[in-house]
């Protein structure tokens, strides 16, 4: 990861990375089409897709609204439309290695007046609420099955390991001065003890109960648009089974290191609704649906927004 500084994040190498990920999806797809007749599918969803992303987009909306009010108890406010758009495009390089996205997002928030530790501090704790709430709303899936221990360890693992960097700073400062360390990583480590360090002003039970809240809003409006996707290809599943089976997923893909979780949550989608008795080509149908109104339609607004604000900086 860069360090986290003023400087705009080179995206070159962001934008061909993308390039190639999306250039192997759409490969895939186009295999998939060979052997189920995919595309044909997906056209028939037009509409259910259209709705999904329409939850979506209110999904991001009530993400940035918890963004912007963790901000402004530290006494930072900026424009509302401007602070969206910078919000969505920490979305545009999901899909690419080495959150660059994020690096965008705090680019852009530093425009407004935000230190940059601040903004990392900022997202680190949106992730690891996001982690709570989407273990939580797995239970629908995976209460009761072998899968709960791995879940709580990993999300727990990742919770701990923020928490204990935001209350003992000095520890890992005192471990970074004992280990000799070319300058630019030193720079990067100790940029990432500074974000770290500055979650702890929020690890209240009032911010994090306010930002759990938020976090579940959130996400069961992504789970109901994978419910209505589902339920529109003619699918009887039990409705908690369905709405878990997304967050799940997407612990999955967050588990499995690859940026965006790209296939390994679509994997992880479809293989749940084989096991409820779904068809494979309904199954992958699914998956790449909802999946194309989620993470997919984020990368486009994350893209939008950047040339948007770009745009308006001229």
């Amino acid at each position: 990861m860069n360090s986290i500084s003023g400087k705009p994040p080179k995206l070159r190498y962001a934008l061909v990375a993308f390039l190639v990920i999306t250039a192997l999806y759409v490969g895939v797809l186009f295999w998939l089409d060979a052997k189920r007749g995919l595309f044909v599918g997906l056209s028939s969803l037009a509409a259910p897709i259209a709705g999904a992303m329409a939850l979506a987009l209110v999904s991001f909306f009530v993400r940035y609204l918890r963004w912007r009010y963790l901000l402004a108890l530290e006494g930072y406010t900026f424009p509302f439309g401007q602070g969206f758009l910078a919000y969505l495009s920490g979305f545009a390089f999901t899909a690419t290695p080495g959150k660059v996205g994020e690096l965008y997002r705090i680019h852009q928030f530093l425009r407004f007046g935000v230190p940059a530790s601040q903004t990392f501090a900022a997202f680190l704790l949106e992730r690891a609420c996001d982690l709570v709430v989407v273990l939580l709303l797995s239970l629908l899936c995976i209460s009761g099955s072998r899968w709960l221990g791995i879940a709580l360890f990993f999300v727990g693992g990742i919770v701990s390991a923020v928490v204990l960097l935001a209350f003992s700073p000095a520890l890992f400062t005192r471990l970074i001065d004992s280990i000799p360390l070319p300058s630019r990583l030193e720079s990067i480590a100790r940029s990432l003890v500074s974000g770290f360090a500055a979650v702890r002003v929020w690890l209240s039970p009032s911010v994090l109960g306010v930002s759990l809240i938020y976090g579940f809003v959130a996400w069961s409006l992504t789970s109901l648009a994978f419910v209505l996707i589902v339920r529109s290809i003619g699918v009887e599943v039990q409705f908690f089974e369905l709405f878990g089976a997304y967050p799940l997923a997407m612990l999955v893909g967050a588990a499995s290191m690859i940026p965006g979780g790209v296939g390994t949550t679509e994997t992880a989608l479809a293989a749940l609704l084989h096991g409820w008795g779904v068809g494979t080509s309904l199954a992958v149908l699914a998956a790449v649906a909802i999946r194309f109104s989620t993470m997919w339609f984020s990368i486009l607004l994350g893209l939008t927004s950047i040339f948007a604000l770009s745009s308006s900086a001229k």
